[in-house]
């Protein structure tokens, strides 16, 4: 009777190690599927982060190519706005016919190149009415470069009324405008300095 007594003695203790065993085995798995589950959703979130940052850049770099693409289309416009020192008789040009366009005689003294900032310096007389001679400079303030006028001089050379050299008279009096000018807006500035009259 002894002996039967042990035998479902033995068989419950192996039962129950077996299921202790079992039991550390799925708490074991289930720690293992738990941290590997914990890894690749952190895995995720930062691969979800890293794809909208590579969005958002994607999608600057295709503003940025829309934007180049814009500035290369305004490009000859924007370069038409500056004076290349080598090529400046089409400015001076574009200077004689605003005084033609004013009915102002306009005769450049002086140019010269200066560094630093690269610039023009212009002197120049231009001879017509007061109200020539305004608009005048009013399109010189309007034209499509950086121009300054650092001195400006006006003064009546010939009243209205009076006698001219050919005895003749003078139906409007005739103003002279001494302007200084000063053109920021120039490129290509050779090494050495150049005047010209």
């Amino acid at each position: 009777m002894n002996n039967q007594s042990e035998k479902p003695i033995r068989v419950t203790n192996t039962i129950f190690i077996g299921t202790v065993l079992l039991a550390l085995f799925v708490v074991g798995a289930y720690v293992y599927l738990f941290n590997t589950i914990k890894t690749v959703g952190e895995q995720n979130a930062a691969l979800e982060v890293e794809t909208t940052t590579l969005e958002a850049q994607a999608s600057q770099v295709g503003e940025l190519k829309k934007n180049l693409a814009l500035i290369q289309a305004r490009r000859p416009v924007l370069v038409s706005y500056f004076i290349d020192a080598s090529d400046i008789v089409p400015f001076l040009e574009t200077i004689e016919g605003y005084g033609k366009q004013t009915n102002v005689t306009t005769k450049f003294n002086t140019f010269v190149f200066k560094k630093s900032p690269d610039m023009l310096a212009v002197s120049m007389v231009a001879d017509g009415s007061f109200t020539d001679l305004y608009h005048f400079m009013a399109l010189l303030e309007a034209a499509p470069y950086e121009i300054g006028m650092t001195n400006v001089n006006v003064q009546a050379q010939k009243p209205k009324g009076l006698d001219s050299a050919k005895g003749q008279a003078v139906a409007q009096a005739v103003w002279e405008a001494q302007i200084s000018l000063a053109v920021t807006s120039i490129t290509g500035v050779p090494k050495d300095a150049v005047k010209s009259k």
